[in-house]
C-alpha cells in the first residue's frame, strides 16, 4: 500500500491510497473462499461448487465485498501510518472506485482532525463568582406550599359537587381531527386545577363540572403551528371526567414541622432557608466553573475542523459562529486538560455513583447498572464524571474573586 498525503488545511488532509494488484487478489482470494464455503448451489454439496460457477453466480456480491473489505482495512491502515485522529466520517467517492481482479485500486479519502496544540494557561485563571443572595421570604413561603402539597391528603367529593379551583381532579380525553381519532386515547390524567400547569382550554372548560361529565372542547390552531398536521385546522378534545377529590393541606404549624422531624416550624423555616442558599451557592460556582472554562477555551485560538462547525450550525442555528467555535474549543481544552493532568475516573467511583443513582431511582443496583449498560451509558457517566473532575480541578486552581 501506497499513501500520498495532500495537505488541504490545518485540520484537513486528502489521503491518495493506491493498493497493488497482489493486495487486491489477496483479498479477492479471501472473499472467493469464505463465499465459496458458506453458499448451497442445487448440484452441488456445500463447499463443492466449482469455482467458475461461484465466480460466475456470485461475480457482483464478492466485488462488493472486496471491495468494502480492502477500503475499511486500507484506510484504517493509512490513519495509523500518518498518525491521523480523525473527526467524524472520511469523506470517500465510493461509487468511482472501480475493484476487479488483476487490477491495482487508486482511491482518495478526505479527513479531518484535530490540528496538534498545546494547552499551557489553565491554572491560577481569574474569575469572578456572583456572591450567594440572601433567601426571601417568598422563597421559603414557596417551599413550603411545595411541603404542604407533598404531605395533603385527598377526599371523596359529592357526586354532585361542582369542580373549583385547587380540586384534584382526573380526566381521560381522546383528540379528534376532522371528526376521525388523532393519536390514542389519554387516560386518567390527574392535576390540581389551578396549581399545577395543564393547558388552558382544559382548565377553563373543566371548571364547574362533575365527576362523570363528559363534554367537548376544541383548540384552533394557527398556520404557523410546529406541527403541520394541525397547522390552521381544529382539534375537538373528548373528554371524561373520571374522579374529583378534595385537597386537604396540613396546616402550617409546629406539629406539621415535627411530622418532617424538625423541632418547630421555625427551625423548618431555617432549614429550607440554608437549602435554598445552599442550592443557590452551588448554581452560582457552577456558572463560575463553566465561565472559566471559556475564558480558558478562548485563550487558544486553534482550527475547528469544518465538519463539526457545520453539525453545530445545524443544531443550534440561531447561536453565532463564535460561540459555537468557543463551544467547540472548550470541549477539546476539557479534554487535554484531562490527559495533561491524567484526571480520570476510576471503576469504584463509576460504581459508587451507579449507586447513587440507583438509590435516587428506587431500583436495585445490579439492576441500574445493567439497565445502563444496556443503553450504553455507563461510558457517558464515565465521561460526565471526568468533565466534572476536571472542571473542580480549573476552579480549586483558579483565582476565583467575588463580584461586588
Amino acid at each position: 500500500m501506497n499513501v500520498v498525503v495532500e495537505e488541504l488545511g490545518t485540520c484537513q488532509k486528502k489521503l491518495t491510497i493506491q493498493l497493488s494488484i497482489d493486495e487486491v487478489n489477496k483479498q479477492y482470494q479471501t472473499v472467493f473462499n469464505r463465499l465459496r464455503q458458506e453458499i448451497a448451489i442445487p448440484g452441488f454439496r456445500k463447499g463443492k461448487a466449482s469455482p467458475t460457477t461461484v465466480k460466475r453466480r456470485f461475480h457482483r456480491q464478492i466485488l462488493d465485498e472486496t471491495k468494502e473489505q480492502l477500503l475499511e482495512d486500507s484506510l484504517k491502515n493509512a490513519l495509523i501510518e500518518q498518525k491521523i485522529a480523525p473527526v467524524g466520517t472520511p469523506v470517500i467517492d465510493f461509487k468511482s472506485i472501480k475493484v476487479a481482479e488483476n487490477q491495482p485500486v487508486e482511491y482518495a479519502a478526505e479527513v479531518e482532525f484535530w490540528p496538534p496544540f498545546e494547552i499551557t494557561q489553565y491554572t491560577g485563571v481569574e474569575i469572578a463568582k456572583k456572591p450567594t443572595p440572601d433567601t426571601t421570604d417568598a422563597q421559603i413561603a414557596e417551599a413550603l406550599e411545595v411541603l404542604q402539597r407533598q404531605n395533603a391528603t385527598n377526599t371523596p367529593v359529592d357526586d354532585d359537587h361542582a369542580i373549583v379551583s385547587r380540586d384534584q381532579v382526573t380526566v381521560s380525553y381522546q383528540r379528534i381531527l376532522d371528526g376521525i381519532p388523532y393519536g390514542k386515547p389519554v387516560d386518567n390524567v390527574s392535576f390540581w386545577l389551578g396549581v399545577d400547569r395543564v393547558f388552558p382550554e382544559l382548565e377553563q372548560n373543566v371548571e364547574g363540572k362533575k365527576k362523570g361529565d363528559r363534554f367537548e372542547f376544541s383548540v384552533n390552531y394557527g398556520d404557523d403551528s410546529p406541527n403541520p398536521e394541525l397547522a390552521g385546522k381544529t382539534l375537538v378534545f373528548d373528554v371524561t371526567v373520571t374522579n374529583v377529590e378534595h385537597v386537604i393541606l396540613p396546616d402550617l404549624d409546629d406539629e406539621f414541622a415535627k411530622d418532617l422531624e424538625e423541632d418547630s416550624l421555625d427551625a423548618l423555616k431555617a432549614k429550607i432557608a440554608d437549602n435554598i442558599r445552599e442550592r443557590a451557592e452551588r448554581d452560582l460556582i457552577a456558572d463560575a466553573k463553566n465561565r472559566l472554562l471559556m475564558k480558558i477555551a478562548e485563550a487558544h485560538t486553534f482550527e475547528v475542523p469544518p465538519s463539526l462547525i457545520k453539525e453545530q450550525k445545524r443544531i443550534y442555528p440561531n447561536v453565532e459562529d463564535a460561540e459555537v467555535l468557543k463551544m467547540l474549543r472548550a470541549g477539546v481544552v476539557i479534554a487535554k486538560i484531562q490527559e495533561q493532568e491524567n484526571i480520570d475516573v476510576t471503576n469504584e467511583e463509576l460504581d459508587a455513583e451507579v449507586e447513587k443513582i440507583a438509590m435516587q431511582q428506587r431500583l436495585p443496583v445490579a439492576a441500574m447498572k445493567a439497565y445502563l449498560a444496556e443503553h450504553h451509558r455507563l461510558e457517558q457517566l464515565r465521561s460526565n464524571m471526568r468533565e466534572a473532575k476536571t472542571l473542580d480541578f480549573l476552579y480549586q486552581h483558579a483565582h476565583v474573586v467575588e463580584e461586588a
